[in-house]
């Protein structure tokens, strides 16, 4: 994702692997209130792991953000369709 907004896919400014209301976010749009989350397998076959993930979107969703969550294989396999999902997303955010 970060070489999408380095090509200037991502519009406007985003932020990287970043903390975001005590949690470390992939990456996350601060004017629109978009986060977005790329789930690789190894890490969450942990069933610990998957609940806190679950945990992080309902306290981020609860304060405000709008939480997208894609697979490692969803970025790769449909890059454009994705793409266009999270500017939809930043697009339809109140500022």
């Amino acid at each position: 994702m970060f070489t999408c907004y380095q090509m200037g896919l991502l519009p406007g400014l985003w932020l990287f692997n970043t903390p975001l209301k005590g949690f470390l976010v992939d990456l996350f749009h601060p004017d629109s209130r978009v986060v977005v989350e790329v789930d690789g397998v190894s890490y969450h076959t942990r069933p610990d792991r998957y609940a806190a993930d679950r945990q992080r979107d309902r306290v981020l969703t609860m304060a405000g953000w709008k939480v997208l969550r894609f697979t490692h294989d969803e970025v790769i396999d449909t890059l454009w369709p994705t793409l266009a999902m999270i500017r939809e997303a930043v697009s339809r955010s109140p500022r």
